[in-house]
């Protein structure tokens, strides 16, 4: 997913963000009054639509050549691109439109101590703008300011349900993220539907999450499980483990010679990686499909919401990892004090890597496998994740507790998804509406309805159009 600032010329998107395979993101004023409004620095009056001003625009140039040269502004950077509408005649300017705006003046930011970002904005960012000097936090205003907390939201997104495809700019056709994303805005200056300067609106994290993990029984889902593939190193040094289809191509596409475990259960309902796998012009040297295709033996949370207690006492996976030789070996860890042993040992912190149920929570009727940190003794570098309720050969401890793939009725939900939504892992139909439980709550897309609510009114689009 690539999210670009719309730019500071008052014009048309610039590039990327003209590229309709972008998300475009324009710029607001800071909230005044509980108000906001579009940005731009130098409005006739009240009218911040109009865009002939120029005294206020925040990129200044040299007035003469010879010092000492004083500074005018040029006329640029004044405030947020827009969109452009056909003309009379039907033609269009651009291909692409703005998707959402957010604020992009006197945006509070982390900064250089003591630095200023280019001598051609004076009066624009720095970090003795917030009134401390040499702190290391100070405002600045553009665009470029405005793009990185719509990435943040993308990927606040992405992590709570990793298998949800990117999508397009459509907000009535809720196939990925930039569907939901657009779809749940927050309209502006009481505008509904696309506007060539506000765009769809302001992003609403909280609606787009809501929309992504979908309802149960008309209760709001609040974590879900994804599949955690295992790719492993074709000469056996090392496997690594993510919920993330990205950071598993990744690995398949390095020199290191990384492939998919083909051992373990395939992923039936994400049965092929974002990957170009050569299938459509075979390659006599490629790898085999089943070698790229995505294999996983369990699943885990996206989220730290606990399913069954209501509080937030998930434990997060983490991934360290380091070089070792030529290879590198991938680890985990479920504790502050595991991390810094690790750390002390030479390995680096990668990240979270989904969310597992703790020790202590081995639930009645919903008790899943057992996740196990492995350290085969004959090569104790090479760390595997077992789902196992039984201790395997080896120097092994138990992490927590994760659900297997595994789907009983074959409806395309493995039966720990269904045990998290309360519906019959023996029935494709729980409520018996005619829509199987996997179609209506797809594991690798946008929720259609309520698996447990059994009429259409519960159906949130249908043919593009919002029930």
């Amino acid at each position: 997913m690539f999210v670009a600032s719309a730019g500071n010329d008052r014009q048309a998107l610039n590039f990327p963000a003209s590229d309709k395979r972008v998300v475009a993101v324009g710029g607001l004023t800071e909230v005044v009054d509980n108000q906001v409004n579009y940005w731009n620095d130098t409005p006739n009056g009240n009218d911040y639509f109009d865009f002939t001003g120029i005294n206020n625009c925040f990129r200044y140039v040299p007035e003469t050549f010879f010092p000492p040269a004083s500074l005018v502004p040029d006329g640029k950077e004044c405030g947020s691109n827009h969109s452009f509408l056909p003309d009379l005649f039907g033609n269009l300017y651009l291909d692409h439109k703005t998707d959402v705006m957010t604020q992009a003046r006197n945006v509070y930011s982390t900064y250089y101590q003591g630095k200023v970002h280019s001598p051609s904005f004076p009066n624009a960012c720095s970090d003795d703008f917030d009134g401390v000097p040499n702190d290391g936090y100070g405002l600045c205003t553009g665009t470029s300011m405005s793009a990185p907390q719509v990435s943040a939201i993308y990927q606040l997104m992405r992590s709570a349900h990793p298998l949800l495809p990117n999508g397009d700019a459509n907000p009535n056709n809720l196939i990925g993220l930039r569907n939901v994303m657009n779809a749940t805005t927050d309209q502006l200056n009481g505008l509904s539907g696309f506007d060539e300067y506000f765009g769809y609106g302001q992003p609403n994290a909280r609606r787009a999450l809501e929309i992504i993990l979908g309802k149960s029984n008309s209760t709001q889902v609040k974590t879900r499980l994804t599949p955690m593939f295992e790719i492993v190193a074709l000469d056996g040094s090392n496997n690594v483990y993510t919920p993330f289809s990205q950071i598993a191509v990744a690995f398949m596409l390095s020199n290191a010679g990384y492939v998919s475990n083909a051992s373990v259960p395939i992923v039936n309902e994400f049965t092929e990686f974002w990957y170009d796998d050569n299938s459509d012009n075979p390659d006599p040297n490629a790898l085999p499909v089943d070698l790229t295709d995505p294999h996983a033996s369990f699943y885990v949370f996206t989220t730290n919401n606990n399913p069954f207690s209501g509080s937030k006492d998930l434990i997060p996976l983490r991934r360290m990892e380091k070089s070792v030789g030529t290879n590198r070996n991938d680890t985990y860890a479920t504790s502050d004090v595991e991390i810094q042993s690790l750390h002390n040992d030479g390995y680096n912190y990668a990240g979270i890597e989904g969310y597992i149920l703790p020790v202590s929570q081995c639930i009645p009727v919903a008790c899943p496998s057992a996740i196990r940190l492995y350290r085969d003794e004959s090569d104790p570098l090479n760390h595997k994740l077992v789902a196992t309720n039984t201790a395997p050969n080896g120097s092994s401890f138990l992490m927590g507790f994760v659900y297997l793939n595994q789907d009983s009725d074959g409806d395309d939900l493995i039966d720990g998804q269904e045990r998290i939504l309360g519906t019959n892992i023996n029935n494709v139909d729980s409520d018996n509406d005619n829509i199987n439980d996997g179609v209506e709550y797809p594991p690798a897309g946008v929720p259609l309805s309520d698996p447990l609510v059994a009429n259409a009114g519960d159906v949130v689009f249908i043919n593009g159009f919002e029930l």
